[in-house]
């Protein structure tokens, strides 16, 4: 690696950034994943300014790149769910608590109308 942190600091995407550091990665498992490894590259960025702020920048980059192979790596062993790094992973059990009390709803109101179109509701409100 040969860049500097001028450089690093322009960098946007994750093949940029892999490139830069000279990491082998999967095109297309980067493709899959893109969001989830710069997010959890950013969280290691994070921790990393906030514990060692007085880092040289050699050392900085070093530190950096070894926190983008681990975010990367995190993604082959895990899945986004698991990391829950976003807010809509980290809101889906909220939003799927009253799904029950949905379902009983539906089929209760749908009951009342007709048999068949309480569990034809139920199929289509499922899927």
């Amino acid at each position: 690696m040969s860049g500097t942190l001028t450089e690093f600091n322009k960098l946007v995407n994750a093949e940029d950034y892999l490139k830069f550091f000279e990491l082998p990665y999967d095109v297309q498992f980067v493709n899959v994943n893109r969001l989830h490894i710069l997010q959890k590259f950013s969280s290691f960025m994070k921790a990393i300014d906030a514990e060692s702020p007085d880092l040289n920048e050699a050392e900085k980059l070093e530190r950096y790149k070894a926190a983008l192979q681990q975010a990367y790596d995190t993604f082959t062993t895990s899945s986004p769910l698991d990391e829950k790094l976003f807010k809509v992973f980290k809101d889906k059990n909220q939003m799927w608590s009253c799904y029950p009390i949905l379902v009983r709803i539906n089929i209760f109101h749908h009951s009342q109308q007709s048999r068949r179109g309480g569990f034809a509701t139920v199929l289509r409100f499922a899927q």
